[in-house]
């Protein structure tokens, strides 16, 4: 169970500071920065002390390692995902192939003195820029001071900069849950005298706008939209990783599904630019023949684990098979007093011999602190739904691939943290 609340109320204090602020009034650098230069009691007092305090401790440790390899896993994938992109219209890739070689060396870390070890060896660049920005917020201080100033402080800082970045992108997840953003999608449409919950039913029911004639998916690199006629100049968007979103519009382009809905991240008038099986077993396209509940843990981390829920039903029409596969990790933490995991299900059927993809959706889940105990042991505990997107009267094949990779296995590793888990889940049906 997760043991830095005290941290994370540090952080939320931190990010209230944020909102207050308008831009140019702190730091380019951000909040961090500018509690930095203005010796803010927050970061120094409360931020750095619980850093120094805890520096030696093999479990916190382990849990910055943690966040800070998922993020430079997610970093090199992006990365990796760029550089197919760049050769497939014959651009040159030298100065991504540097990055990833860069992202890769930092994928070394293994304890926080790696990371010290790692930030040596570019660390003068950085603190110039550091000392700079003090020195434009403190004008009286000398270059000197300055500099002896931030290598005092520079690896807490550093080091409170992965972790505040871990804990916003948690907590944007609990937006969800609340009716702020389908409220701004909702007065979006009433602008233009369209009123979404009368006419969709997806919106009226899950808070999902529904894809629909008019129309058109903007897959760019740094952010995924919709487009919609219906309301010109805006742009809605979505809170899909860039590779599904191309492997959803291959499923359309190729007739295989045709009802799609997707929840709403915001509106804008532009667009920006031990891995081992504890129970159960591994994927297998024959699907009616997966057990009804299976468990997979990270060797490195047991409590990393991934939970898979097969239904089979004799009345497969009136109560389609479904498979739902649920993620805990030791990284879904509390916030606000409760805590978020992901869920993907999906329903197939089987059409002689071959088996079809006919529903698919992706939510997270909120439980408080109580329920989230029961659940990492009993996969019927339920918590709050809300879900990012849905697709219905599908015909997709469970074998249908998307740029050489299986649809359903880019589904859930384009949105589950774990990639180790979800590997070893499909190890017998991977090239």
């Amino acid at each position: 169970m997760y043991q830095y609340q005290d941290l994370d109320s540090h952080f939320y204090k931190l990010s209230k500071m944020q909102s207050e602020y308008q831009f140019g009034e702190i730091s380019q650098l951000g909040i961090l920065n500018h509690l930095f230069n203005n010796g803010d009691s927050l970061l120094y007092n409360d931020i750095f002390h619980f850093i120094d305090v805890n520096l030696e401790s093999a479990s916190f440790s382990n849990y910055f390692t943690c966040v800070y390899q998922r993020k430079i896993k997610h970093e090199i994938s992006i990365l990796n995902k760029r550089k197919i992109d760049a050769q497939s219209s014959s651009v040159d890739t030298n100065i991504i192939d540097k990055k990833i070689s860069a992202a890769e060396e930092k994928s070394l870390v293994e304890s926080i003195q790696d990371y010290k070890d790692q930030e040596e060896k570019d660390i003068n660049a950085y603190v110039d820029i550091l000392v700079s920005e003090y020195r434009f917020w403190n004008k009286n201080v000398s270059e000197e001071a300055a500099r002896e100033h931030v290598l005092k402080f520079y690896f807490p800082y550093r080091i409170a900069g992965e972790l505040y970045d871990s804990y916003m992108h948690r907590v944007k997840n609990n937006e969800m849950f609340d009716d702020r953003l389908p409220t701004i999608v909702k007065e979006k449409y009433l602008d233009k005298e369209i009123n979404l919950m009368a006419i969709d039913k997806e919106f009226s029911s899950y808070k999902l706008v529904s894809f629909v004639d008019g129309m058109e998916i903007i897959n760019a690199h740094d952010s995924q939209t919709l487009k919609d006629i219906r309301i010109p100049g805006w742009y809605l968007y979505l809170n899909i990783p860039r590779h599904l979103l191309s492997a959803i519009e291959y499923l359309l382009e190729n007739q295989m599904a045709s009802k799609i809905a997707f929840w709403i991240n915001g509106v804008a008038d532009d667009v920006p630019a031990l891995e081992e099986l504890e129970v159960g077993s591994y994927f297998s396209f024959d699907a009616l023949a997966l057990p009804p509940l299976s468990r997979l843990y990270d060797s490195e981390n047991y409590n990393d684990k991934l939970w898979i829920k097969v239904e089979i039903n004799e009345d497969e029409i009136k109560y389609p098979h479904s498979i739902t596969f649920e993620e805990m990790c030791d990284e879904d933490v509390q916030v606000e007093g409760r805590i978020i995991t992901q869920v993907i299900h999906l329903e197939f059927k089987k059409i002689n011999s071959e088996y079809f993809i006919s529903h698919l959706d992706h939510e997270f889940i909120s439980y408080t602190t109580e329920q989230y105990k029961e659940r990492r042991k009993n996969a019927s505990i339920k918590g709050i739904r809300q879900k990012t997107f849905k697709i219905d009267d599908a015909q997709i094949p469970f074998e249908v691939k998307f740029e050489d990779k299986y649809f359903i296995f880019i589904v859930l590793d384009s949105l589950l943290k774990n990639k180790k888990n979800i590997s070893e889940y499909f190890s017998q049906v991977l090239n």
